[in-house]
């Protein structure tokens, strides 16, 4: 089984939040959900290509290491909590018996009450589909944003894009970094107007509608 980057659209499963775009593994799609995913391909309902952040909207924001840990912790319970119920992007059954998640990175917005996350999930290989016996592991990444919430997160799965079937974890981790910093501002809707128009390490990316979408 092959690594892959998917987008298309489908009906979330369990508590995921509606959006309306969504990224689904190939080896885990019905066929309903294949047949939708050529369409888009063929009609030209999403274009994607390359948009790079200009240097002067590159966010800037850091913060010190103890909250910087602190939120990875809490951030890290929320997820582990997600998988243990294949609950949002851990929907699939494959999730389960050994799989692990881990924080790669955390963004934050400048009032640190933002944040965005990629989260990289490590499984063993039996539990695929159609395990690859030459390797032990394989990873997936996806993409999460966050409000805090007193003193823990609400957090919801950007879906837009999901990188699967990995078997070196940095280069799902260079993978998911990519779709979201160079591809995601340009998406571009049915009407080749664009669908969001900025990537995540953008700092009007804080202020964009899809947090309306999800929250």
């Amino acid at each position: 089984m092959g690594f892959s980057c998917r987008l298309t659209f489908f009906k979330y499963p369990n508590n995921a939040k509606p959006c309306s775009l969504a990224a689904i593994p190939f080896m885990r799609s019905s066929p309903f959900t294949v047949i939708i995913a050529f369409a888009i391909q063929i009609f030209g309902c999403v274009n994607r290509g390359v948009k790079p952040t200009s240097g002067e909207f590159v966010s800037k924001v850091v913060t010190d290491s103890s909250s910087y840990l602190r939120d990875k912790r809490i951030l890290s319970a929320r997820l582990e909590t997600l998988l243990n119920e294949n609950g949002q992007s851990f929907y699939s059954k494959e999730y389960s018996r050994g799989a692990q998640v881990y924080i790669d990175t955390i963004l934050y917005a400048p009032s640190h009450n933002q944040i965005a996350l990629f989260a990289i999930t490590k499984n063993p290989t039996s539990r695929q589909l159609q395990p690859n016996k030459h390797y032990q592991w394989y990873y997936d990444a996806y993409c999460y944003l966050g409000k805090r919430d007193a003193d823990t997160f609400d957090i919801r799965w950007l879906s837009t894009f999901s990188c699967i079937n990995y078997y070196d974890s940095s280069k799902v981790s260079k993978r998911i970094r990519k779709k979201y910093f160079y591809e995601f501002a340009a998406l571009k809707d049915v009407d080749s107007k664009p669908l969001y128009g900025v990537n995540l390490d953008d700092k009007r990316f804080w202020t964009n509608r899809i947090w309306k979408k999800l929250f």
